[in-house]
């Protein structure tokens, strides 16, 4: 019965990865987007003026961690560089941009009291609903080519 056991178990061990578990695309991205939303939260906190570029860098920043390998230097810079020639050009742009300025059109009161907005930016860098609300609405249903802001 013991040999059973210690069969069962080098079987098990022989399926495991030479290397150790690997860390998987998620957990990564998982990460990256804590450090992120941390890493915006401190600067909004500092410059409240930073609020309204994160929202434009969130959605790119998403996509980045999508697209982008990590595996290797030359899997990273070839993915990067692929990347950077589709998702970063003006005409991807833009359409990102136009719905940033929509975003804080409709959602704070910059039109009507702008005097607010800065109020509005720290309460959204306390506000992890709203931080990651205005950032990833239509975001979910971007596909790579089309990266797009709430």
């Amino acid at each position: 019965m013991v040999l059973m056991f210690v069969l069962t178990i080098r079987g098990y061990q022989d399926r495991l990865p030479t290397s150790g578990i690997d860390v998987t695309k998620a957990t990564e991205e998982k990460n990256t987007a804590k450090m992120f939303e941390d890493y915006v939260r401190a600067r909004i906190c500092e410059n409240w003026k930073f609020w309204i570029f994160s929202l434009a860098a969130k959605p790119l920043f998403e996509n980045f961690n999508r697209v982008v390998g990590t595996k290797s230097k030359e899997e990273f810079n070839d993915s990067l560089m692929s990347w950077l020639d589709r998702h970063c050009t003006l005409v991807s742009l833009r359409p990102a941009l136009l719905n940033c300025l929509r975003l804080l059109s409709t959602q704070t009161s910059v039109l009507s009291k702008p005097e607010l907005l800065p109020e509005e930016a720290l309460m959204a860098a306390m506000d992890d609903v709203f931080l990651v609300k205005a950032c990833t609405s239509d975001n979910d249903a971007s596909t790579d080519a089309d990266i797009k802001l709430e």
